[in-house]
């Protein structure tokens, strides 16, 4: 062996030697800081990786990871005793692709409201109706009904799922219903969760298990800011969807939905009135002891063990009422369940006063409004149907539509099925009522009109 061949040789070997040296100083390291400092396992929450962030949104009994999607539903998932997901992940009946000859199809795109979140029947949702409805009448083409909702989903999803579905099931009507989602917050926005779950899901859930990576985090902050100054110490809080990417993603799929030859129909979001909204988080900044800021979302639908979201009065008693509202001042349900227990004794003045300052915190509500002018000025903007749920519920001003503070029951289903045969068929709503077979075929014409 030459003598260069026995200079590289050696050189290949110190680099060998001192990269098995790092790896078992780092290996030491993490060890000893597991051993010696486990607060770093608690402090580890205020230093997660994008990709950690977006993880905690997937889990749930019957949804599964997807790397288009962020999550679906587990195909075939049981809903209740009778009732399981089709098998394709969806609520509804099995469907083929290509789409049958001498069938028309309206699918449905949308969040918990159109997948009938709190309603037990597939039947009652407004999906499930609309598919009684036309299997009703006598037409010569049969019409199906997909609904291709999904719990949680934004309309960033919705969008994705169209692009991913839609050309493949040959749809004639495209109903899109989201919004609500889309304004939840969040650590990160949607599409940026995606992108990072395709990139970073796999090395940064590893990076993120480490001791050291923490520790290094922790340090790094202590170098590059003062003792005496404070530290954001969590990414910015942000809509899952925050308004103009809302805008893009309607018009988004309303383009998608017509270049394959299908009518797209969107609808707004109604809430149940006077009821401060609680699905929505509330943003904190909160002094940690070093006098460091943490920005933390609180939930506001559960309270110190009190489920809220479908209450119309306070579950406890006023002293406990009382010491939560002195913990959260902040949150607007609770100032409204303060005013109902005031009016029941007749103070009618303090009262007000409550419902006053509910309404000031009631943000969700406010953010429900944008999101819904933003519905309708892309339907005016481009010439897509509107059907607008708001101003349909606004007839009926109480809270029998509801099963909590925003998905509809079985009453609200009716209304939202009533208005959309109504526009499809030009029928009113007393065509629901119906009987089997005595519907006519000049029906047909008038089915999918404009």
């Amino acid at each position: 062996m030459s003598i260069p061949e026995r200079m590289t040789r050696k050189i290949w070997l110190f680099r060998c030697f001192a990269i098995g040296v790092s790896v078992l100083i780092l290996v030491f390291l993490e060890i000893a800081l597991r051993f010696f400092s486990p607060q770093l396992d608690t402090s580890m929450e205020r230093f997660r990786l994008i990709t950690e962030k977006t993880e905690a949104r997937r889990f749930s009994a019957i949804k599964e990871p997807d790397p288009d999607l962020l999550w679906r539903l587990k195909p075939g998932s049981q809903l209740s005793d009778d009732e399981f997901l089709n098998d394709r992940g969806f609520r509804c009946n099995n469907f083929s692709i290509p789409k049958p000859e001498s069938t028309k199809r309206i699918v449905i795109l949308g969040d918990s409201r159109s997948f009938g979140f709190g309603v037990i029947n597939r039947h009652d949702i407004y999906t499930g109706q609309l598919q009684r409805f036309f299997d009703s009448l006598s037409l010569e083409k049969r019409i199906e009904v997909l609904n291709l909702s999904v719990i949680g989903y934004s309309s960033y999803q919705g969008r994705i799922l169209s692009d991913i579905l839609g050309q493949r099931l040959e749809p004639d009507v495209v109903l899109i219903w989201f919004g609500f989602n889309d304004l939840l917050y969040y650590h990160i926005t949607d599409e940026s969760a995606a992108r990072s779950y395709r990139y970073l899901s796999i090395a940064g859930r590893m990076i993120n298990k480490l001791f050291l990576y923490h520790w290094l985090e922790c340090a790094w902050h202590r170098l590059t800011h003062r003792a005496s100054e404070h530290v954001v110490l969590q990414q910015p809080i942000t809509e899952r969807v925050p308004p103009e990417q809302y805008e893009k993603n309607l018009r988004s799929l309303i383009r998608g939905v017509r270049k394959i030859g299908a009518r797209p129909i969107l609808l707004t979001s109604p809430v149940r009135p006077e009821i401060p909204i609680v699905l929505n988080s509330r943003v904190r900044n909160v002094r940690d002891r070093s006098g460091n800021t943490e920005v933390v979302l609180v939930t506001q639908y559960e309270i110190n063990g009190y489920w809220l979201m479908d209450q119309t009065d306070f579950p406890g008693s006023e002293a406990e009422l009382d010491r939560l509202i002195a913990e959260n001042s902040d949150i607007a349900i609770l100032r409204y369940f303060k005013g109902v227990r005031l009016r029941r004794r007749g103070d009618d003045d303090q009262a007000a006063f409550e419902f006053d300052e509910a309404k000031t915190l009631d943000e969700t509500r406010r953010a429900v409004t944008i999101y819904n002018e933003i519905t309708r000025r892309v339907s005016a903007d481009t010439k897509t149907d509107c059907i607008d749920l708001v101003h349909l519920f606004d007839n009926y001003r109480n809270n029998l539509l509801f099963v909590d503070d925003c998905h509809p029951n079985v009453n609200g289903h009716g209304l939202i099925a009533a208005a959309i045969m109504e526009l499809l068929t030009g029928a009113t709503s007393r065509i629901v009522e119906t009987e089997s077979g005595q519907a006519d075929n000049h029906l047909e014409s008038r089915v999918f009109q404009k």
